[in-house]
């Protein structure tokens, strides 16, 4: 908001006066990263597992008269909550920011958030198991960080071979064109598909951290 505000009447008018397209960009992004951070807190859910082993209330736990739906989905009740919480907030923010800005929000921007929610899903889904299973969080991190440097080694290596002829440069500016042109069809496909998208995932998670949670009891 501050920021915005600023570009009204503050440091970075002048920046906008030379540039007023600059504005609805500065207001979209401005958007999306306080709605990004905040998916950030989800994390705290699943760090309650390590928590938990480490304090011993998980080998507790197995003594109480609690069905294994009931503790473990739990979890995934208050991460679906923290999630719909973000969601929440990016939209309020993005409001927020119309208001001060004078800027109509599009749908391409709740619909670019939809998508960007269902990713934070799968995130959270992901790691949930993996910590009912490794139990350490360094080890859960050690295998996340593996994945993600194998990945981008993969992908950079791909780029080098495919790019780095004399008419790379016009071929990448097509393969982008083209994936923007993909990536829009896609959305406006999987878009109206984002709550069963969410209850499927998590669905699926659950359905596998009760069987790692049945496996250490």
């Amino acid at each position: 908001i501050l920021m915005c505000l600023s570009m009204i009447c503050g440091n970075l008018k002048p920046m906008t006066l030379e540039d007023p397209e600059m504005l609805p960009d500065f207001a979209s992004m401005f958007t999306y990263l306080p709605f990004i951070l905040s998916l950030i807190s989800v994390i705290g859910v699943n760090h309650s597992i390590y928590d938990d082993y480490n304090t011993k209330w998980m080998l507790y736990s197995y003594t109480l008269p609690v069905k294994p739906v009931k503790a473990i989905g739990v979890r995934y009740l208050a991460g679906a909550i923290v999630l719909g919480i973000c969601f929440l907030y990016g939209s309020v923010h993005g409001l927020i920011l119309s208001c001060i800005t004078g800027i109509s929000l599009t749908l391409e921007l709740f619909q670019n958030m939809a998508i960007i929610l269902v990713l934070a899903t799968f995130i959270f889904s992901l790691l949930l198991p993996m910590g009912l299973k490794y139990k350490l969080a360094n080890k859960v991190s050690n295998r996340c960080i593996i994945v993600v440097c194998l990945l981008y080694l993969s992908v950079a290596i791909l780029l080098f071979t495919k790019y780095s002829g004399t008419s790379g440069d016009a071929t990448l500016e097509k393969d982008i064109q083209r994936f923007i042109e993909f990536y829009r069809t896609a959305r406006d496909i999987l878009v109206p598909l984002t709550p069963l998208m969410i209850v499927a995932i998590l669905g699926c998670s659950l359905l596998i951290s009760i069987k790692f949670y049945q496996r250490r009891h």
